[in-house]
């Protein structure tokens, strides 16, 4: 994982100590990134800005740049699919597909953007069974067959 620090696009409290109440100071990272802990500051009354705080609740000095990562699909019943991570970094790709007697419905490979989104739709493997009755049961009354079950 890369890690640098993130930028400043504004910050007038900081620089005027006292600016305005409710400013927002919004930090910014480069594509396929995001800030941390927080993504902008409030100036509150007093002139200070809102807490940098990491989900502990440990005060950190200023964010920094963490890569955007995509939650991995962790099931497909009946059927497969690699790599098995929990998370996948913005590029990379992970495929499907499914055993044999299910159709895939969705997409076979899907692509983790730079917003941290999987390109596509998510796939899943259906054997039909419940359609494929149907159309048997349509295709015998169409024939005039019958059969007493």
């Amino acid at each position: 994982m890369t890690v640098s620090p993130a930028r400043l696009l504004f910050c007038s409290c900081l620089l005027l100590r006292g600016g305005m109440e409710g400013s927002v100071m919004t930090y910014h990272c480069d594509p396929g990134k995001f800030p941390f802990p927080v993504s902008y500051r409030v100036c509150s009354a007093d002139g200070d800005w809102s807490p940098l705080r990491l989900p502990s609740g440990r005060p950190v000095s200023r964010p920094i740049c963490k890569d955007m990562l995509c939650p991995g699909q962790l099931q497909l019943d009946n059927g497969e699919f690699w790599p098995r991570n929990q998370w996948f970094q913005v590029g990379t790709t992970q495929s499907f597909s499914c055993q044999e007697g299910f159709s895939l419905y969705g997409s076979a490979q899907r692509n983790c953007t730079l917003s941290g989104e999987w390109t596509g739709a998510t796939p899943i493997c259906d054997d039909h069974g419940e359609e494929m009755i149907q159309r048997l049961l349509t295709t015998l009354l169409m024939n005039n067959i019958y059969a007493v079950i």
